[in-house]
């Protein structure tokens, strides 16, 4: 089926919203899409051969000696990334009226916004905020508070989908804007 990759898989790419594992044996799909994924936050690419080109590629060489110490390293950071990012989720669903979470970086905060709105979230009037499909949560990305001298985005919750909201947690953004 000539013509896939343009027609089908580079356009899925570049839709998809959240975040996204894709794998090729050609580096087409990436050099398309690789700018527009950007826009949407953070790209890491795995180029174990060093073929797409891409400088700062993570590459590893399984027959390399120390490589499988790098590689179970690098998977205990992915574990402790993971495991903080859940504990922020759950903080935000724990808590009740103002508080605070732990700090997070821009591109972490933008994943667990999404995650927080869930699926089918819709864009608030501001043209900012998002809102989940239920109207229970609400999302504000990172944004400048003057008062404070910092970067935050706010995970705020309610009882009642048209009620006020009431719960509101401020995750400070660690790299700026």
């Amino acid at each position: 089926m000539a013509g896939k990759g343009i027609r089908i898989l580079i356009a899925a790419i570049i839709d998809w919203a959240g975040p996204l594992i894709t794998t090729s044996t050609r580096s087409d799909n990436l050099t398309t899409t690789m700018r527009a994924r950007q826009a949407k936050g953070t790209v890491s690419v795995f180029d174990p051969q060093g073929l797409s080109g891409i400088q700062g590629a993570m590459r590893t060489d399984p027959t390399a000696s120390g490589s499988a110490a790098e590689a179970r390293a690098a998977a205990r950071a992915a574990d402790a990334s993971f495991a903080r990012q859940v504990g922020i989720l759950r903080e935000a669903n724990a808590g009740r009226g103002m508080f605070g979470l732990q700090g997070a970086t821009r591109a972490e905060a933008e994943m667990l916004g999404k995650e927080w709105v869930g699926p089918g979230a819709k864009l608030a009037s501001d043209g900012k905020t998002w809102v989940s499909s239920n109207g229970l949560r609400q999302w504000r990305p990172p944004s400048y508070k003057p008062s404070r001298d910092e970067w935050q985005s706010n995970f705020e919750s309610r009882d009642v989908p048209s009620g006020r909201w009431i719960n509101n947690g401020h995750l400070n953004i660690t790299d700026g804007q």
